[in-house]
């Protein structure tokens, strides 16, 4: 694949992959769509002000989650968001749920939040972790979620009650559900 001028001072950060499309988050917040079969980027999008550090396609939608603190849900035109939430740090990883009605994340201040597409509201869920959040991951109705604080805790997104917390070691390091 043939970037150009795109790969100067550019890092790629993220990516997902839907239906032959790679969807690739960058440094300075723009999202690369390529096309897998034929290895040609299709079209480049400026969707935040600064990185964009998750970024996940699924049921035809995108959510992306960035340095400057926004969760946002995109139409795969990327003409303009339909939702966003703005945090007081910035959003290290998202998931969307199987059903494609909520959209999971966390942030950097420890927080746990999601965004029900069917009403359009957001909300923190809780800030139980004690230090940075490195991944969620959504497995039906329940949610992973992994932090620097050295816990992985399993999570009802419903009842937003914490079910099981598992401990790891620093020898241990995590970095991945």
């Amino acid at each position: 694949m043939i970037l150009n001028n795109h790969a100067r001072n550019n890092d790629f950060i993220c990516s997902s992959i839907s239906d032959d499309k790679a969807y690739i988050g960058s440094n300075n917040g723009m999202l690369y769509i390529v096309d897998i079969q034929s290895k040609q980027l299709e079209n480049v999008y400026k969707l935040h002000d600064n990185g964009i550090c998750s970024i996940k396609v699924q049921n035809g939608f995108c959510g992306t989650g960035s340095i400057d603190q926004y969760l946002r849900v995109w139409p795969l035109d990327f003409s303009e968001f339909f939702l966003e939430a703005k945090h007081e740090s910035f959003v290290s990883n998202i998931d969307i749920k199987i059903d494609g009605l909520k959209v999971l994340c966390g942030n950097n201040s420890n927080g746990l939040g999601i965004i029900d597409l069917t009403n359009q509201s957001y909300r923190t869920v809780l800030r139980s972790h004690c230090d940075k959040i490195k991944e969620v991951e959504c497995y039906g109705n329940m949610m992973i979620s992994l932090s620097e604080d050295l816990t992985i805790r399993v999570w009802d997104i419903e009842k937003q009650e914490q079910l099981y917390e598992f401990n790891y070691s620093n020898d241990d390091i995590c970095t991945y559900v």
